[in-house]
């Protein structure tokens, strides 16, 4: 029952599992399509418009997982499916990290995981979207959050300012939720400044 609620937000479900030994196998909803990692490597960036869309979709999903106590923990561009209708899908919902990359600075330090991590996450994934790698400087250092502009001069202003502001350094800088992050790229990306 849970699982099915969490579909109807564009979150991949856990339909089954098996476990032995050391080895779990889980069965996922199916999307057809890809996801934004694939098509970030085969088609190299995306639009500033499109990176925006998928951003305020995600970023929803991310926010209905949030209000029901869930962290995502491994988000990722491998784990932005893109259906064949465009509409982005979350996978992996709840899983280990399979890397540090897209770690907020306090959830590489130590326990302490909020929404505001998801954000972070988020926001890197974005950037990888818009310039088709992650920022050269680790996330650690760059306390005013990391601009997707140095690599790619040509974007808009405010979609720089908000990826900025999602991935600053420390997480009382960064938008306080995921559904602020979504309600900025409707508002900023529809007016088309």
């Amino acid at each position: 029952e849970g699982g099915l609620a969490l579909s109807g937000e564009r979150i991949c479900t856990v339909r089954e599992y098996a476990s032995e030994g050391l080895h779990t196998l889980l069965v996922l909803d199916f999307i057809p399509g890809t996801d934004l990692g694939r098509r970030v490597s085969e088609g190299g960036p995306l639009a500033p418009e499109r990176v925006a869309q998928i951003g305020q979709a995600a970023a929803m999903t991310l926010a209905a997982a949030h209000r029901r106590g869930i962290l995502h923990g491994n988000l990722t561009p491998r784990n932005v499916l893109l259906a064949t209708d465009g509409t982005p899908w979350l996978s992996d919902l709840g899983t280990r990290p399979t890397g540090p990359a897209f770690l907020a600075p306090e959830v590489r330090n130590g326990p302490q995981a909020d929404a505001r991590g998801g954000v972070y996450a988020l926001g890197l994934v974005l950037h990888v979207a818009l310039t088709g790698r992650l920022p050269a400087v680790p996330a650690p250092f760059r306390a005013d959050g990391h601009r997707p502009s140095v690599l790619r001069p040509d974007l808009p202003v405010w979609l720089d300012d908000i990826i900025a502001r999602a991935t600053a350094a420390l997480p009382a800088d960064r938008f306080s939720s995921a559904t602020l992050l979504a309600e900025m790229l409707r508002r900023r990306g529809g007016s088309g400044r």
